[in-house]
């Protein structure tokens, strides 16, 4: 199955991985890519999304709303980072 906009798929099966370039300009939203992922016969879990866009409060909430397609995405602090110093 191919999805309009997208540029390739690299897929390791051994990592349970998959790569999706966009092609420039894309209007495609995630919903429609896990909707082609899940017709795949595939889950997809967590992800890693590179894209422009612009950050915007609805309702005391921040959102990123990317560009092209205007979808959004609420926008969540990560876990804190923890750091170990030896001393010298």
């Amino acid at each position: 199955m191919s999805v309009n906009g997208v540029a390739s798929v690299q897929v390791s099966l051994e990592k349970g991985l998959a790569a999706v370039k966009l092609k420039p300009g894309n209007v495609i939203t995630l919903k429609q890519l896990q909707d082609a992922i899940t017709k795949n016969g595939f889950t997809m879990k967590q992800s890693h999304l590179v894209a422009a866009g612009k950050v915007v409060r609805a309702g005391g909430t921040a959102k990123f709303q990317i560009s092209g397609s205007n979808e959004t995405l609420i926008l969540m602090a990560e876990s804190p980072i923890l750091a170990r110093f030896d001393r010298p």
